[in-house]
């Protein structure tokens, strides 16, 4: 019986290439999508799974009002730690890696992802230990934990304990080598501990907020008492501070502040997808991008599946007299029922693997989408590709089968299954989802492409287009820089370099120091910025109140500072130009206002700033990371290739020349959602093409169980234009009563996507008719190209068979 049903199947496919062609094509594509953001999903949700302890190592951050912060006070780990029926013990941590240059007797080169952070950090991440003791790898002064990897690179295959390894001329002692888990919330290729000098000195500076940290609870049941606590300790160390400062009451402090400073603990299991924000180094998952993924991936398997039911159903429409003269001949209900699975079971099957060659195509692609290295394990995926298997065998083939176990043979011989009402009516259902589902992804990608168009030509407060910052990898080329205006000046005589100024503020997503001051009773968290006296006036920064932007910032001392409009926006005071506020405990005076400015993009508001001297407070100097250089248009490629030259022989010899134009380095904050523009233009392509494919096939079955009707009219004198009129008509409804029901879903998820940004366009009309208009304009065009073959048949010979 098999045999004879494969013998079928193989005689059918070859005789229908084009539906066999459309069929295995949809579904693949749909089973590859759906794959695809599993691989993503996965990818996400392992992070830190490996950490037994994950559940207990809490991330602390703040929420003050709207805003949220990540650093950390240096005194509060110590303060918690005297509570030991509570935590077992913390650990800070820098937040960014660090780059130097390193040495060996094997190898030198430079070592990306250094992580500064405490001697407890392996009780926090316990990665195995392949050389060494993960108990005492910090007990020497000096010592350092570097990768398997890295020790490979440096050292071969030897063990590496007890040996040296220099970074930025600076010799350390290996005394443990690990291996690296990437799913980490921290990832490094070598640990130092040089945190731990720092958080003795200033553990009792409340106020001083430069760090991040975790804290690993005694059990993870202990969060909400360690929120409670904290907020405690927040308040008696930080707002009485502020209270007596001001010279006023708590009470009067509370009143006028509004409020006070909630702790939140997340732990290592929910920080990658479920934080919000986050300080710790590899980040967070972008959970709307992933769910974005799952979703469209699901729409398109959903759409790839109904395609299979309606050309399955015009091919098993097609096949009706042959089903019914089997059923004369003996063949039972279920023989037939039977066949029709078998069928869709290879169908399935042979989707699949084309699927996972498609997968296996585009994987390399889709992980430089996403930034990630993913691979295709498929004991990972088969329930899901044994459920998509299911769905697809009962949809597309039990289904259609068992609505001819229900017809009697006489009727399929008489016509009246090809003139089903109920048949018809399941039809046109599909192609309304198909329509609905097609009117998503176009406005989709319209809405999406025009908040990218937003982002990318707004007007960001400064100017970038000629502004290059060039890299300094350590203190030694940072230090020529501060102790002599002479390396900038002799800069500037290079051919092409207009200024050259210093400054700490990152035009990325990156985080920035964090302070907090008080004017007339009211406080306000700010970004700390360093400057030089020229930066701002280089990069184009606008003056809104106070002194010009041209005259140094510093006019008098390096006590003078500048902020941002948002900020005197937040402290709501008029004219700020003058007023004093206490830092660090220093005294600062107000003198001037520049505009807004976006320097991490448009997804979230922009922060009250403070620009400070960098050589006002000490650890500024430290986060001197780039040099900022403008050159003219006229022979870009020409003074690039002075600087380096310059900047090889003068400023760093070790480290190569990293320069990165500004405007180029502010596009990477939305970046993933250019991405995202890119990835909905494609996924256009592909529901379009499907859905056109469904559209065909059944107007292909409409026609041909038409075609009688059709050859009566075209004898009675029917003209070709009212008969294609007559056809089409019918399609163009249905587009309309698709259109329908997909606006209003369309508008709350697209309106949802775009409150995500602080600053977004406005969601119009626009997309939603031009969305209408081109699906309507393909509807017709396949309709119509359809319909016209067949209102051009051969009536004699048509004639002749009926």
């Amino acid at each position: 019986m098999f045999k004879n049903w494969f013998k079928i199947y193989l005689h059918l496919t070859f005789k229908n290439k084009l539906f066999f062609f459309l069929n295995i094509i949809g579904l693949a594509i749909g089973i590859s999508a759906l794959i695809l953001a599993v691989l993503y999903w996965q990818d996400e949700h392992r992070f830190n799974t490996w950490n037994s302890d994950r559940d207990r190592i809490f991330e602390v951050t703040y929420q003050l009002n709207e805003d949220s912060f990540v650093a950390s006070s240096s005194a509060l780990g110590p303060k918690l730690q005297e509570y030991p029926n509570l935590i077992d013990d913390y650990c800070y941590y820098s937040f960014e890696y660090l780059e130097f240059f390193a040495e060996s007797e094997f190898n030198k080169g430079v070592i990306a992802k250094i992580a500064n952070t405490q001697e407890s950090f392996f009780e926090f991440f316990p990665f195995p230990f392949v050389y060494g003791n993960i108990k005492t790898v910090f007990k020497e002064p000096g010592s350092i934990a570097i990768s398997e990897d890295i020790s490979k690179l440096y050292f071969g295959d030897t063990n590496p304990i007890g040996k040296s390894l220099s970074l930025a001329h600076q010799p350390y002692k290996i005394s443990g080598v690990y291996q690296l888990n990437n799913h980490s919330s921290i990832a490094p290729n070598i640990v130092l501990n040089s945190i731990e000098r720092e958080t003795k000195r200033d553990e009792e500076l409340w106020l001083n907020l430069n760090l991040g940290l975790l804290i690993k609870a005694k059990k993870k049941t202990n969060k909400g008492a360690l929120e409670l606590l904290t907020d405690q300790l927040v308040f008696d160390s930080i707002s009485k501070t502020y209270a007596r400062e001001q010279g006023i009451s708590v009470e009067e402090y509370i009143k006028n502040y509004g409020g006070k400073t909630k702790a939140r603990f997340t732990s290592l299991a929910d920080v990658r997808l479920n934080a919000g924000e986050s300080g710790l180094i590899e980040g967070t998952g972008n959970v709307e991008f992933m769910y974005i993924a799952l979703s469209c991936a699901l729409m398109i398997l959903l759409l790839s599946i109904v395609n299979y039911i309606n050309l399955t159903n015009a091919y098993v429409i097609r096949r009706i007299n042959e089903l019914g003269i089997r059923k004369i001949l003996g063949a039972s209900n279920k023989q037939i029922v039977g066949q029709l699975v078998f069928e869709t079971l290879i169908n399935s099957a042979i989707a699949v693997v084309i699927a996972l060659v498609f997968v296996e195509l585009m994987l390399p692609f889709f992980s430089l989408f996403i930034n990630k290295n993913l691979s295709l394990n498929l004991l990972d995926f088969w329930q899901i590709i044994a459920g998509i298997v299911v769905v697809v065998v009962v949809l597309g083939g039990l289904v259609p089968a068992l609505f001819i176990y229900k017809v009697s043979f006489l009727a399929i011989l008489k016509g009246k299954y090809t003139r089903s009402q109920r048949g018809i009516k399941l039809r046109n259902i599909l192609l309304v989802l198909q329509f609905a589902i097609a009117f998503f992804f176009v406005v989709g990608g319209l809405v999406i492409a025009r908040q990218v168009d937003f982002m990318a030509t707004r007007e960001l407060g400064y100017k970038g287009e000629q502004i290059i910052q060039a890299k300094l990898y350590n203190h030694q080329s940072r230090r020529k820089f501060l102790e002599t205006d002479d390396l900038r000046k002799r800069l500037c005589r290079i051919s092409g370099v207009e200024e050259v100024a210093l400054g700490t503020i990152p035009f990325s997503n990156k985080n920035m120091p964090r302070g907090t001051l008080m004017i007339d009773g009211k406080r306000v968290e700010f970004d700390i910025s360093g400057v030089d006296f020229n930066y701002l006036s280089m990069l184009g920064f606008r003056s809104k109140l106070g002194m010009s932007l041209n005259k140094p910032v510093s006019t008098d001392s390096i006590s003078a500072v500048t902020v941002n409009n948002r900020l005197v926006e937040v402290l709501g005071i008029p004219n700020p130009i003058g007023k004093e506020f206490v830092f660090n405990r220093r005294k600062y005076k107000i003198v001037s206002v520049v505009d807004d400015f976006y320097r991490t993009g448009f997804y979230t508001k922009i922060s009250p700033m403070v620009l400070f001297d960098y050589r006002a407070i000490d650890f500024l100097v430290y986060h001197i990371n780039e040099v900022s250089i403008k050159i003219n248009s006229t022979n870009t490629e020409q003074t690039l290739g002075d600087l380096e030259v310059f900047w090889q022989k003068n400023i760093d010899s070790e480290y190569p020349f990293k320069a990165v134009f500004l405007d180029k380095q502010f596009s990477e904050n939305y970046q993933l959602y250019t991405k995202q523009r890119n990835l909905f233009r494609g996924l256009i392509l592909v529901v379009v093409f499907i859905s056109l494919f469904g559209l065909f096939a059944l107007v292909s079955f409409s026609i041909e169980s038409r075609l009688k009707e059709i050859v009566i009219r075209k004898v009675l004198g029917a003209e070709t234009g009212n008969l294609i009129q007559n056809l089409v008509t019918k399609y163009v409804f249905l587009c309309l009563i698709a259109f329908v029901i997909a606006i209003f879903p369309t508008y709350w998820i697209l309106n949802r996507w775009l409150d995500n940004f602080a600053y977004h366009t406005s969601l119009s009309w626009i997309p939603f008719a031009v969305a209408f208009v081109s699906l309507v304009f393909l509807t017709l065009t396949v309709v119509v190209f359809r319909a016209y073959f067949a209102t051009r048949i051969d009536l004699l010979k048509h004639l002749k068979y009926q």
